[in-house]
């Protein structure tokens, strides 16, 4: 499921919301199977069928433990897809490890200067980018930063 990932350079906020409701859905889907599941162990019970009992128990617990590990897989995506919704508005994500080349091609395609300009080779694109992120509202993601415009 993990289509959105903390190596990406770009996180679109939109997939972030997909991959959110997939998990949403996923875990409201498992707690109706566990809900059902409880279901055929009262039935087994009244009808005294101890192995089919026993059988759904066994099954109960794997639903069980299936819940967890859903839960605990769609937490980060989740406490990222609330962050989007207060700060990206829209705004792709852009990885830390790629923010210092993101802010040079910026710069290049908003005309702050030439491609064929011998200034770009005395630029410190570093410096350049850890200025720009003062416009930038910081989103950790699976323990890397990301930087939003907004």
């Amino acid at each position: 499921m993990a289509s959105v990932s903390s190596n990406d350079n770009f996180i679109d906020p939109r997939d972030v919301e997909i991959e959110a409701d997939n998990y949403e859905s996923d875990i409201e889907d498992k707690k109706e199977e566990i809900t059902l599941k409880y279901q055929e162990i009262a039935d087994a019970e009244e009808i005294e069928d101890d192995e089919a009992e026993a059988d759904a128990r066994g099954e109960l617990a794997n639903l069980d433990d299936e819940l967890s590990e859903l839960v605990e897989e769609s937490e980060s995506i989740l406490e990222l897809h609330e962050e989007c919704e207060s700060y990206a508005r829209g705004s792709n994500l852009i990885n830390e490890s790629y923010f210092a080349e993101y802010c040079e091609e910026f710069a290049y395609d908003c005309g702050e200067i030439s491609r064929d300009s011998t200034m770009a080779t005395y630029v410190d694109w570093d410096r350049y980018a850890e200025d720009s992120k003062m416009d930038y509202t910081t989103i950790t993601f699976e323990g890397t930063d990301f930087y939003v415009q907004g």
